[in-house]
């Protein structure tokens, strides 16, 4: 004889009695719909009044209620990213800390720097034109480089007077220069669009995105920026991202010059000494070679017209 505990058997009532609750509205929602329908509506009008109240009401109570989970997800959201950013901060250190030490151990020189003072900028001049307050005495050159910090690039010297110069932004209305886009880790090409916006162009299905560093290999470890908007086109054979500086020009007080000896041969500047270089070869003796065209075809039409007699 088996012997059963207490616990089990109420255990199996209440298996039971729950079972046929169940069973029973079925049973009522079957053979007496109108009344079952009925029965539900008044139940469950209070709990959807309560919801509707909640997520679309006006009152005090439900906003407060509403902007209280935006702001938890937004708050989840936000610890997200600055974990991520942590970690990215850390990785950045220690790169930081490696290059230290390779130079160390290279006795690598680090590049020369002149400190100088913003003294005008746009609205006082053209937009993407800066005027410093080092010149030409305090060793800067026409092309160096100008920075905003150790890395960052933001344009070139244009003219260096003795006590003063221009930097034009590199940003500046058809400026073109050779980049690399970290993220998908291509080589673009960027061309300054004016107001300080610059433009990258790659081919479609590379996977440009909004946050993407963009570098400059012809000016030594520099970077120019993030890229903030991508334009992606499913019927253009290529996508546009733009670039921005990373800060206002309002905000600019000091920068620091290098030297020319920190830019590299950009890939535009070889692409136009070659083709420089194909054009004289087709000079001969100070002969231009539309000359030389009209001559040719000045002698082919005297050879068919004396064929033709």
């Amino acid at each position: 004889m088996k012997v059963r505990s207490k616990r089990k058997v109420a255990r199996q009532r209440r298996i039971y009695i729950t079972a046929g609750t169940f069973a029973a509205i079925i049973v009522c929602g079957l053979l007496l719909p109108k009344l079952f329908s009925t029965v539900v509506d008044v139940v469950m009008q209070p709990i959807h009044s309560l919801h509707v109240w909640i997520n679309e009401s006006n009152s005090v109570f439900p906003q407060y209620i509403r902007d209280r989970r935006t702001l938890s997800g937004r708050i989840t959201e936000l610890e997200t990213a600055l974990a991520q950013q942590s970690g990215a901060d850390a990785s950045r250190q220690y790169l930081i800390e490696e290059n230290e030490r390779l130079r160390a151990l290279l006795h690598a020189p680090y590049p020369r720097r002149i400190a100088a003072a913003v003294i005008a900028r746009p609205d006082q001049l053209p937009y993407d034109v800066l005027e410093i307050d080092q010149g030409s005495e305090a060793g800067i050159e026409v092309g160096a480089p100008v920075f905003i910090n150790a890395h960052v690039a933001i344009g070139l010297v244009s003219y260096a007077a003795p006590t003063y110069a221009l930097v034009e932004l590199l940003s500046s209305p058809d400026f073109h220069s050779t980049v690399f886009i970290g993220g998908p880790n291509v080589v673009a090409e960027l061309v300054g669009q004016g107001g300080g916006v610059a433009r990258v162009r790659v081919p479609q299905g590379i996977p440009l995105a909004v946050g993407n560093t963009v570098s400059l290999p012809s000016i030594n470890t520099s970077v120019l920026g993030r890229i903030v908007e991508v334009e992606n086109i499913p019927t253009q054979a290529e996508q546009y991202g733009y670039v921005t500086l990373p800060l206002s020009l309002q905000q600019l007080h000091t920068v620091s010059v290098g030297t020319k000896g920190e830019l590299r041969t950009d890939v535009v500047e070889i692409e136009h000494s070659i083709q420089e270089s194909l054009r004289q070869k087709f000079v001969v003796s100070g002969l231009a070679t539309s000359s030389f065209a009209i001559s040719s075809t000045t002698v082919f039409s005297e050879e068919t017209a004396s064929s033709t007699e």
